[in-house]
């Protein structure tokens, strides 16, 4: 690399890597790429098929709206690669996705098996207000009928957007149990969808809830895939550690 007409050594890079306090990311980048490249050439049982890879460029052309020929070799183009470099890439990223499943299974397994409770999802509406009997009033009126939560939760809308107040608020959030604050763990301990919970004092602030619905955890989409890199990046980290790095520089 040259700067202004000025050679750039590989030692003087790293020094200012490591005086910008970037040298260890790089560094941690380089060894997983290495690492992960070693590993995907040294099993065989990452094989690919015909068939899967034929699927899997298809996918790709569909989501990237690359249907037509001359739209998909405009962006080979664009992106600076062959088609054997583009089939490559598709490949390798199946490779590592199944040794992603390879080396996280057991693992995920075991830890669901172990915590699904506490992956249970809980989708939960708050009506917040800072006075405690402006918070017992919204249980009572819902007690006796008088208001249901939804009406309830309107108000507070209409009263923190046209009168500007800062009393009252309100808010939606999906949570696994396990993320649920400390605060609410033992309030919800056995809520079912559509209960209503407290007022509970929270952050100098009185919480009344509802449980709009619980769901319990499946190993299966989004949260499978959400285990399976969290023990895959365990693996690799563990990997990375267990790597002698060294320099050589001349």
């Amino acid at each position: 690399m040259t700067i202004n007409g000025q050679a750039i050594s590989l030692a003087q890079a790293l020094q200012y890597l490591q005086r910008s306090g970037q040298l260890d990311t790089i560094v941690s980048e380089i060894a997983s790429q290495h690492l992960l490249s070693q590993e995907l050439q040294s099993r065989t049982d990452l094989e690919i098929g015909v068939t899967e890879l034929e699927e899997s460029v298809r996918d790709f052309r569909n989501r990237n709206q690359l249907q037509e020929a001359s739209a998909f070799e405009q962006w080979l183009t664009n992106s600076g690669l062959s088609y054997t470099a583009f089939i490559n890439q598709i490949s390798e990223a199946l490779k590592l996705k199944k040794l992603r499943v390879a080396v996280s299974e057991q693992n995920v397994t075991s830890y669901f098996a172990e915590k699904h409770t506490a992956l249970d999802e809980f989708k939960l509406t708050y009506v917040v207000t800072t006075e405690k009997e402006k918070a017992e009033e919204f249980r009572s009126r819902m007690d006796a009928g008088q208001a249901n939560f939804d009406d309830i939760a309107r108000e507070c809308v209409n009263e923190a957007l046209f009168n500007h107040s800062d009393t009252v608020s309100f808010k939606k959030e999906s949570v696994r149990r396990a993320q649920i604050r400390p605060e609410l763990q033992a309030v919800l301990e056995g809520a079912v969808a559509n209960s209503i919970v407290g007022p509970v004092e929270i952050d100098q602030g009185w919480w009344v809830i509802k449980v709009e619905e619980v769901i319990e955890a499946q190993l299966e989409g989004g949260l499978k895939q959400q285990l399976e890199t969290e023990f895959f990046k365990q693996w690799l980290n563990q990997k990375i550690q267990q790597a002698p790095i060294a320099f050589a520089m001349t």
